[in-house]
């Protein structure tokens, strides 16, 4: 037999609720509202929930982010890095050498190209400022001091530039490396490298 939770119902009469055995008085805050505790929920896998919700929202901004990045509001066509340039760029590269001569044959380098850049070297010019070279050759030279010349060439006269042009293309840990012939210890030699930095694309 069911019974009344509890068994003496307040006056005016209360509410009651059947849990499926016995009668209970249904609850209320104290304002008189009903309370009602959720035990179970009938929502289906992926239903809105706030953790679907959040995620919704980070893909959301996501786009947002983008649609910014590529400054595209009010536009009616995207406007994308590298639009309207021949080549990318970072910012010029200048760099002078000068040594006194070690040997009949010296090798010069410059600095190793840093992490994260490239860069492309369109022209390097060698001289000997004491004395005449017999030949000369420049290239890259790679860690581990392996070297590949990719040009060489002779002149007559003291002081005279012995030039590469074209493009040379130089990765992180990478130097510009030239090689003069017919030197005496101590004589000046100097080398100069143009072109210009890339940033490498992540």
């Amino acid at each position: 037999m069911a019974e009344v939770f509890p068994d003496t119902s307040p006056k005016p009469q209360s509410a009651l609720g059947y849990d499926g055995a016995d009668f209970r008085t249904l609850k209320v805050d104290v304002d008189g509202h009903s309370q009602v505790d959720v035990l179970t929920s009938a929502l289906p896998s992926g239903a809105a929930t706030a953790a679907n919700q959040t995620t919704e929202i980070t893909a959301l901004q996501l786009i947002d982010d983008l649609r910014n990045a590529l400054k595209s509001v009010a536009t009616d066509q995207l406007q994308v890095k590298g639009k309207d340039q021949l080549f990318s760029y970072k910012a010029q590269l200048l760099v002078q050498v000068t040594a006194a001569a070690t040997a009949a044959t010296t090798v010069l380098t410059t600095d190793a190209v840093p992490a994260g850049e490239i860069w492309d070297v369109t022209a390097v010019a060698i001289r000997n400022l004491t004395r005449a070279i017999p030949a000369g050759g420049i290239g890259i030279k790679l860690d581990g001091n392996v070297y590949y010349w990719l040009t060489s060439g002779s002149t007559a006269g003291s002081a005279i530039h012995v030039p590469f042009s074209g493009h040379m293309y130089l990765e992180a840990g990478n130097r510009v490396a030239v090689y003069i012939t017919g030197c005496t210890v101590d004589d000046s030699l100097e080398m100069n490298v143009n072109g210009y930095k890339m940033t490498k694309e992540a």
